[in-house]
């Protein structure tokens, strides 16, 4: 059943990221002008609300709360199977100086670093160890800039061998951003 769960929830994560796609795009019907977004325009907490979206299109009678006990999100799915899902989102922004002149040039900002990777299994251990007997199935989403952006060092080199690392329990979502510049991971905690 597990299995099941996974697919669905690695489809709703698809979904979420086709939503967030089409918020970027931003062209209605009828318009003739984009509003251009990336997904650098985007956070961690942006992802979790399209999640949440994307499960309730998919489970009419899901709950899903966030923040329960310092878990990102808590969904609660029909067979009452209660979920729990935390979110990594690394990308890198383009920062602008506000300051008045236009010479000022922008510098990025949350580049690949080890402390990314620190970040990233800090977040697996606490799922492995998270004790609660209300919760079924842990999983941790990984959403992923695989752009190097003029950098030395791209999220590719610490995210790249998540199949190698997690074997069956890491499934890359098809990647529904629209060019091959976002990596998505779901991969579930035993």
């Amino acid at each position: 059943m597990q299995e099941h769960h996974q697919v669905c929830l690695g489809s709703c994560i698809e979904d979420a990221l086709k939503i967030m796609h089409c918020f970027a795009k931003g062209k209605k019907r009828g318009e003739k002008k984009e509003t251009q977004l990336d997904i650098s325009d985007f956070d961690e907490a942006a992802l979790r609300f399209f999640v949440m979206v994307a499960i309730k299109r998919r489970y009419r009678k899901a709950k899903c709360q966030s923040e329960w006990h310092r878990i990102d999100l808590v969904a609660t799915i029909p067979d009452n199977k209660k979920i729990a899902i935390e979110f990594k989102f690394y990308v890198l922004r383009k920062t602008w100086p506000l300051g008045q002149g236009n010479s000022e040039k922008p510098h990025w900002k949350g580049g690949a670093s080890e402390q990314n990777r620190r970040d990233f299994d800090k977040c697996i251990r606490k799922l492995q160890k998270l004790s609660y007997k209300e919760i079924d199935e842990k999983y941790v989403v990984l959403i992923y800039d695989r752009r190097k952006h003029g950098r030395k060092t791209s999220f590719e080199k610490f995210y790249g061998n998540l199949k190698k690392e997690f074997g069956k329990n890491a499934i890359e979502t098809r990647n529904c951003w629209g060019n091959n510049d976002v990596a998505s991971w779901l991969i579930r905690i035993p």
